[in-house]
Parts: C-alpha cells; structure tokens; sequence
C-alpha cells in the first residue's frame, strides 16, 4: 500500500510538467514563427551571449 501511494505520487510529479507547458504556451499564445519573439541580429550589432 504504502509503495504504491509512492510510485503514483512520484509518476504524477514527473508527469505534471509535461501537461503544464502546453497548456502556458497556449494560455500565453507563444508564436515561435512571430518575429517579435525571437529578433535577428542586426548587421552592426555585437550579441549579448559571450
């Protein structure tokens, strides 16, 4: 009993981010295509990743 009560709430921890994040992405309406999420470098311009 005691196990099984473990595996469940150990399979449902794990289990839960993978139903979370689609449910933000369309909750937030994330476009990856929007070319306001993801701006190109400008010819000129240094990026902010070292």
């Amino acid at each position: 009993m005691k196990t099984t009560f473990r595996f469940f709430l150990i399979s449902s921890i794990m289990v839960l981010p993978l139903l979370v994040q689609p449910a933000l992405a369309t909750y937030y309406e994330y476009d990856p295509d929007d070319p306001g999420e993801h701006a190109p470098i400008r010819e000129g311009e240094k990026s902010s990743i070292f």
